[in-house]
């Protein structure tokens, strides 16, 4: 895995709001501009460094092919790779990067099931455990403030299937 994916993957891309009274129409190579009505009084222009947050979405694409690939043996990543995805549940500029964030937390806990089933690496069912109780509250929050339809999509998703390989592989976390 290579070091700089979570580092990208956390990345703050910028963003800038401004009040103006027209839209501009020149564009910016490198930003994505968005204007949203100011209640009658001139409009707010959005831009986001798109090239920021196209590097964003690889990262975290990226994390999650190198997790589905590896499976158990990406576990000494896992931990690198959760703690960039947590915080991107909730980014609000980009409901891709929540659904990918989604996504990449469910391989990641799949990878770490994997390997307890395994025994790969020392991994045990306490391991998948205590990763269940990190990733399935910020998962569920998300999806009940989510209001865009693909990244609930990808949260229900994700949910399902850890809920799934916690019942397949009897971690244990989820029962008493």
């Amino acid at each position: 895995l290579h070091d700089a994916l979570p580092i990208c993957a956390q990345i703050e891309v910028d963003i800038q709001i401004e009040r103006v009274e027209v839209a501009d129409e020149d564009e910016d190579e490198g930003w994505e501009t968005k204007y949203i009505d100011n209640k009658g009084k001139g409009l707010m222009r959005l831009r986001i460094n798109s090239n920021q947050m196209d590097e964003k979405l690889m990262a975290l694409d990226s994390l999650f092919s190198y997790a589905r690939a590896l499976g158990a043996s990406f576990y000494p990543a896992v931990a690198p790779l959760v703690a960039a995805c947590l915080p991107t549940l909730s980014y609000k500029w980009n409901q891709t990067a929540r659904a990918s964030a989604a996504t990449a937390l469910a391989e990641a806990y799949k990878c770490v099931v994997l390997a307890a089933a395994t025994g790969e690496g020392g991994v045990t069912k306490a391991h998948a455990a205590e990763l269940l109780q990190t990733v399935l509250a910020p998962l569920t929050e998300a999806l009940n403030k989510e209001d865009a339809l693909d990244a609930a999509d990808a949260q229900l998703d994700a949910i399902k299937e850890v809920l799934v390989l916690e019942r397949t592989h009897q971690v244990g976390a989820l029962t008493g």
